[in-house]
């Protein structure tokens, strides 16, 4: 059986008490995410989250740290996804328009209201992503950069 891992770049990025949270058009994966998406054949971790950030929210991000390296559950015969979710600034660049068709709308939510109330996420590894980063979990970008060739 051949196995193909996913890499999902993904980034959370707060602003006065609100985090940028992207919900998606579907009936499978519907519900509210960080902005990111799957990393293209021969394109590096950092250009991976820059490009889906800008592309689902209009925002250019700026990786500060990252939170952490999360494989998602699932299925036997489902997609095997590793989530690299950074701890993101915004470039003081002009937001321009959503160019990704599968974003619904990209918001600003309070994130006790994401930690509190029964929202509905595209999975519950974004919750479990969410209760890190209000711990404070955070790793150096070095980590990463190991990687990076």
């Amino acid at each position: 059986m051949a196995v193909r891992t996913q890499v999902f770049c993904g980034a959370i990025i707060e602003k006065d008490g609100k985090i940028l949270m992207v919900r998606s058009y579907g009936k499978v994966w519907k519900g509210w995410d960080f902005p990111g998406g799957k990393m293209l054949w021969g394109e590096n971790i950092f250009n991976c989250v820059s490009r889906e950030v800008l592309e689902e929210t209009g925002y250019t991000p700026k990786p500060k740290s990252l939170l952490g390296i999360y494989q998602r559950k699932t299925e036997l015969g489902g997609e095997d996804y590793l989530r690299f979710i950074f701890i993101s600034s915004l470039k003081k660049n002009k937001r321009i328009k959503i160019a990704d068709p599968h974003v619904e709308k990209a918001e600003w939510i309070n994130i006790d209201k994401l930690l509190g109330e029964k929202m509905r996420f595209r999975s519950e590894q974004v919750l479990k992503e969410l209760k890190d980063y209000k711990s404070g979990k955070s790793f150096s970008l070095d980590v990463v950069k190991l990687f990076v060739w």
